[in-house]
């Protein structure tokens, strides 16, 4: 099973570049080759270039949703809508409208599964590279839970 793990967000905004982070802390681990790990910056339409070809894709972004700084997410393609609505991203297009979009014009192309991991932000509005203390103690569990959810991506 081929994997794409799909990092996104700003890392010069606090709490947005968590996908950044992500990506950082996963590079520097030998990956084995079923996994492919990107820092596809914004996202947007340019997610669905990503899609082709893999049979599942983990995009790792923040969320603000207005629950409680530091809150994991765990999510699927259905979840994303009915539980969610359309904010689920900071970024231009809303995760769920990308999807949609490319599940009407390049069916073919889409993962047959797509997760969300995310992360509830606290500093969205200050420009800075940290991440929040509350962001910044989920982000072992959020790791945790990436792992978990690709199986051995590790050599």
């Amino acid at each position: 099973m081929m994997i794409k793990i799909l990092c996104c967000g700003n890392r010069y905004v606090c709490d947005d570049g968590l996908g950044c982070y992500i990506y950082q802390m996963l590079s520097m681990q030998k990956l084995s080759g079923d996994v492919s790990l990107f820092d596809i910056g914004l996202g947007g339409l340019s997610i669905l270039d990503y899609f082709a070809g893999d049979d599942k894709v983990i995009i790792v972004d923040s969320v603000k949703l207005g629950k409680k700084p530091g809150l994991v997410y765990r999510l699927r393609r259905n979840d994303l809508c009915s539980n969610f609505g359309r904010m689920i991203s900071l970024h231009d297009l809303s995760l769920m409208e990308v999807i949609e979009i490319g599940e009407i014009l390049y069916p073919q192309k889409m993962p047959s599964e797509i997760i969300f991991f995310g992360i509830e932000v606290k500093t969205i509005d200050q420009y800075g590279t940290d991440l929040s203390p509350e962001v910044k103690q989920s982000v072992p569990v959020l790791l945790e839970q990436i792992i978990k959810e690709a199986g051995n991506i590790f050599l």
